[in-house]
């Protein structure tokens, strides 16, 4: 009988893994869209007025965070895609549950399938989301009974604090992005925006209409934790720590300092619903390109779909000069994105953009546009075919010749660590390009893997 009931289980479970694999893969290829939003691209109703700060320090991240959250009197709005249980995710618990105490509600959206995965572990989180004042959503969580829902992820990331200032960029809340210097970080960016007077058409107000729609989608469900007073002094106690090892976020920053005026500021965004999307970003990443005769990609990796080749194919035909720098696969650290470069690098090149091919101390994980020599898009968005059609993704359109100069010298430098790679397949080492060994394992993993990922290459 026991025999039988294990064969038993054994088929259901099959049947299910099938079920499970067939509809993940299908569903994203053959499922509606989500039709585009009107909360992107309202360009003729902002304004200028606001100010704009590059982060590109991991520690300097952190404490921005902290100061941020210091300074917050009534509400503290954060969203991310991932928030680790590690050593800068226990400083953010930290200093949010001490904002609350003292009366700021806090709003905090997580999704559910990376961030929600690692700090459900937690009991200083599990203490945080019962704290008053308190509420913590996670974003789509796993449904064994409609598997194909994990593809569709919330990738955003940013915070804001009073509806008056925010951050916004690519940095996760994990050691990965956050804290002082390690050997496993990637390198970032993300902007701060502030303004010098309050406006309802400021982009701060866009940033919050769109969060209060993801917040309010029936896929995000709300924690609930009883309350436990012993993680809640540990919390308290690694605040008073923390103080000790940043002083400085006691400290009220002068923005107006750490900022610069800019002409203009749009928020842009995919449609937020749990599903299929229109590819809403990407269409108006392009129109923002098709307005340029130089555009500079810093991106992770480039996944792209038959529509994204045929767009960018078009703007090279048009005029414009599309460079990409990506990390090198010797360099990546997404092995998906590695891969699919491998299988898919003459098709890339055949579009007519040239490839810089980066290697350095730390992966990029930066997601930055240059457009001519005024405008810079700054954000969550990869160039790949999860961002254009599967996840929710935010970026920021910034008219300012003074940001656009100072984000291409750093991505010029990058140039230089790289392997250029000319539409015609001619490469040309940088003048600090440093070429790496590939080793015997990597080469074998990549190989099984350029044939393993064919069939779900779509979702990656």
């Amino acid at each position: 009988m026991a025999a039988r009931i294990g064969k038993i289980i054994l088929l259901v479970f099959a049947v299910y893994l099938v079920y499970a694999l067939s509809t993940v893969a299908l569903v994203p290829v053959f499922g509606s869209r989500a039709p585009e939003t009107s909360l992107s691209g309202e360009w003729a109703s902002t304004v200028g007025g606001e100010r704009v700060g590059c982060v590109e320090d991991n520690e300097q991240a952190l404490i921005l965070r902290l100061q941020l959250i210091e300074q917050a009197k009534n509400e503290i709005i954060l969203s991310t895609f991932d928030f680790g249980a590690d050593e800068s995710g226990r400083d953010m618990m930290a200093a949010l549950k001490r904002a609350a105490d003292r009366g700021v509600e806090v709003k905090l959206l997580v999704d559910s399938a990376y961030g929600g995965f690692t700090v459900l572990r937690s009991s200083e989180f599990r203490a945080l989301s019962a704290c008053d004042r308190v509420e913590i959503r996670l974003y789509n969580p796993i449904q064994l009974l409609k598997p194909w829902k994990a593809n569709y992820r919330m990738h955003d990331k940013y915070l804001v604090v009073d509806r008056e200032i925010y951050l916004l960029g690519g940095r996760n809340t994990t050691d990965l992005f956050l804290g002082p210097a390690q050997k496993k970080q990637n390198m970032d960016r993300e902007v701060l925006i502030c303004a010098d007077s309050p406006n309802e058409q400021h982009s701060v107000h866009q940033v919050c209409r769109y969060f209060e729609q993801v917040w309010a989608q029936d896929c995000c469900k709300t924690l609930h934790f009883r309350e436990n007073e012993e993680a809640w002094s540990a919390l308290d106690a690694r605040y008073e720590d923390l103080t000790q090892r940043y002083p400085q976020m006691l400290d009220v920053p002068d923005w107006a300092e750490w900022t610069i005026p800019v002409n203009q500021v749009e928020f842009l965004s995919n449609p937020p619903a749990d599903r299929n999307k229109e590819p809403q970003l990407w269409r108006e990443l392009c129109a923002v390109m098709e307005q340029g005769k130089t555009v500079q990609i810093q991106t992770p990796y480039i996944i792209c779909s038959d529509e994204m080749y045929a767009d960018l194919t078009r703007l090279t035909k048009d005029g414009t000069q599309i460079q990409f720098v990506i990390n090198a696969v010797k360099n990546g650290a997404n092995p998906w994105g590695c891969t699919d470069y491998l299988n898919q690098k003459g098709h890339i090149l055949s579009t007519g953009v040239e490839v810089f091919e980066y290697i350095g101390a730390h992966s990029l994980h930066t997601k930055t546009l240059l457009i001519d020599d005024h405008i810079s898009i700054i954000g969550s968005f990869n160039m790949d075919m999860r961002s254009a059609y599967l996840d929710t993704e935010t970026m920021l359109y910034i008219d300012s010749p003074e940001i656009n100069a100072f984000l291409r010298q750093g991505i010029e430098r990058d140039m230089t660590q790289s392997n250029h790679v000319m539409p015609d397949g001619t490469e040309m080492p940088g003048s600090h390009y440093e070429e790496r060994p590939f080793g015997l394992g990597k080469i074998l993993f990549y190989t099984l893997l350029r044939v393993l990922i064919l069939p779900f290459r779509h979702l990656l």
